[in-house]
């Protein structure tokens, strides 16, 4: 059965939250009309861009006149599971608007949607499907809703929407070293640990094995998985930002499928522990902790990869829901500085720190954190 996750937060102008773990749609009902929400898994459990992981309910904000009522949008979706609730100004005027149909519709799906990007594509392409017009707004992966007053009806006899079935574009290649400054797709020079190889060994037809030593050399090669050093007694790697399936798929190329397989060998044969929720269920755990074989095979990697991330140029510009998680991945590079000065300098030059006053605090805290984190066996 399906766990549904949706992240719960008591207050909506603080992004933590609360994570809510269910396999009751009538629980997801319960919660709408008491909390404020928002769909998805996030670990940490902080509603951004930076900490969302996947979803598998896609949510939509009907907020104006409409060529098909509530009730039409309900005969229409009767044969899948979704909850539908008015939002506190339903059929009540809304400044020059007049009374109309305003409501919150959760469709519930089949597979998780693991690529941030694709979410918003994926519920245009529903609404067109379904007929009716959302806040476009509301189709970010991490938009929060207020809590309705009332559930209108859930329909938890349908069956699970495949989303897949909408045929987005994903025909554009990922040109990762233009959208990610920090370049962290690389392959790995390391070699790969004999218990892996032969695993690939005995598990891939020759025309995959390249693929597979490939996406071994990947997971190598990351700084974001963790693995702890014992010559020095603290942790390679800051544990963020967890390698999306669909992007690695895109970038060996094979199916998420296959790879969800080489995620399961590896797990069962401790060379990696996940620790998604559906599995073990560590919110305060990072997505992926490398053991073992994996473990010193990243620990090495990091080392003789290292001089590659040192030498990099910094980056220039940061997208603008990136701040965060780009500042912090950065400070590193400057751990060895007593005083943040340089880091400050850099952070300052970057186009469009002044626009948002929140920048600088953006620039401390991502100082502060890493600091904490250089201490800590906690990472």
């Amino acid at each position: 059965m399906n766990n549904y996750h949706i992240l719960l937060q008591k207050n909506e102008r603080r992004p933590n939250g609360e994570h809510l773990v269910t396999n009751s749609i009538k629980s997801v009902a319960e919660k709408m009309t008491k909390s404020c929400y928002s769909v998805g898994w996030y670990n940490p459990p902080r509603r951004g861009k930076a900490s969302w992981r996947k979803t598998n309910i896609l949510a939509f904000d009907i907020d104006e006149a409409q060529t098909l009522s509530m009730q039409q949008v309900q005969d229409n979706l009767k044969n899948i599971k979704y909850i539908i609730s008015p939002s506190k100004s339903h059929q009540i005027s809304k400044g020059n608007n007049p009374p109309c149909d305003r409501y919150r519709l959760l469709v519930f799906l089949k597979d998780y949607i693991i690529d941030y990007s694709s979410y918003k594509k994926y519920a245009v392409k529903f609404s067109e499907k379904y007929g009716f017009i959302s806040d476009k707004r509301a189709m970010d992966a991490t938009h929060l809703f207020f809590p309705s007053k009332v559930v209108e009806f859930i329909n938890d006899t349908g069956e699970l929407f495949d989303f897949t079935t909408l045929n987005i574009n994903e025909s554009e290649e990922e040109d990762f070293e233009k959208k990610d400054p920090l370049k962290r797709y690389y392959l790995s020079d390391s070699s790969i640990p004999e218990t892996i190889q032969k695993l690939i060994d005995e598990n891939t037809t020759r025309p995959m094995r390249q693929k597979f030593e490939r996406f071994i050399r990947m997971l190598m090669a990351q700084t974001n998985l963790v693995g702890k050093d014992p010559a020095i007694d603290e942790f390679i790697g800051q544990g963020r930002n967890p390698l999306p399936r669909q992007t690695i798929a895109k970038f060996i190329p094979t199916t998420r499928v296959t790879l969800s397989k080489w995620f399961k060998k590896l797990i069962d044969n401790n060379l990696l522990l996940d620790l998604d929720p559906d599995n073990i269920g560590s919110e305060r755990a990072k997505t992926y902790k490398a053991l073992n074989e994996l473990k010193t095979a990243i620990i090495q990697s990091y080392y003789e990869n290292k001089a590659k991330r040192i030498d990099r140029p910094l980056p220039s510009r940061i997208d603008d829901g990136d701040w965060n998680n780009v500042l912090y991945l950065i400070a590193f590079r400057f751990q060895n500085d007593d005083a943040p000065d340089r880091y400050y300098e850099w952070v300052k030059s970057i186009k469009g720190f002044k626009d948002k006053p929140e920048r600088e605090v953006q620039m401390t805290n991502s100082w502060k954190n890493m600091k904490k984190s250089k201490k800590s066996d906690n990472v």
